[in-house]
């Protein structure tokens, strides 16, 4: 804690001066930069407060960008402290910016992360719907890493629905790409999700 309460000091020593200065886009970054330390401090209230500010430079100065940034940092703070609603609603509205910025990349990771919200709200059918819009993205722009992962989201998925043939089909997609990739981490989550399949009752009924 020691270190992390330095850098919240300096941080905020830093946004004092930049405030001073009038320099909005400097002050909206160190805000940024203190909802990240508040939140891996294990607080999110305060840290989804400094990430609120940040948003509100930002969408004056007209950043998209950077408003999309905020909103995905909120997001992830949401969800990480199961407020799911608000989750939702931090990036349905990144979702938006991204969108009008064409940054398909991003677009990708937010529909990612708005189907682990409904995973986590135990719907999984509606989860799907968004792990497979990420998934044509990832597919088109060539992303192998985003590719992997989704497919294991997506794997998941059918598997809490017991839709198990479908299930093992994009988990074993999920490995080959892991596989090739040398991603020996996500190649044992894969394979521990593969042997959970293949223990369940009705696959040796």
């Amino acid at each position: 804690m020691g270190d992390r309460q330095k850098e919240l000091n300096y941080y905020k020593e830093a946004q004092i001066i930049y405030k001073s200065l009038g320099d909005k886009s400097s002050e909206a970054q160190i805000l940024n930069g203190l909802g990240i330390v508040y939140s891996s401090i294990g607080e999110p209230e305060k840290s989804s407060e400094y990430f609120n500010q940040g948003l509100l430079i930002y969408r004056a100065l007209g950043d998209k960008e950077n408003e999309s940034t905020a909103l995905m940092g909120l997001g992830r703070i949401y969800l990480n402290s199961s407020q799911y609603q608000k989750a939702l609603e931090s990036y349905d509205t990144a979702l938006v910016v991204v969108r009008e910025l064409k940054q398909k990349e991003g677009e990708a990771i937010i529909l990612n992360e708005i189907g682990v919200v409904y995973s986590n709200l135990g719907e999984h059918n509606k989860s799907l719907e968004f792990f497979k819009e990420a998934i044509q993205i990832h597919s088109a722009t060539g992303n192998k890493s985003g590719e992997e992962v989704t497919l294991y989201a997506i794997g998941l998925q059918y598997s809490y629905l017991s839709e198990t043939d479908k299930a093992l089909d994009y988990l074993n997609n999920s490995l080959e790409i892991s596989q090739i990739s040398g991603n020996r981490l996500q190649q044992a989550s894969t394979l521990r999700e593969i042997g959970a399949i293949y223990m369940k009752p009705e696959r040796n009924s």
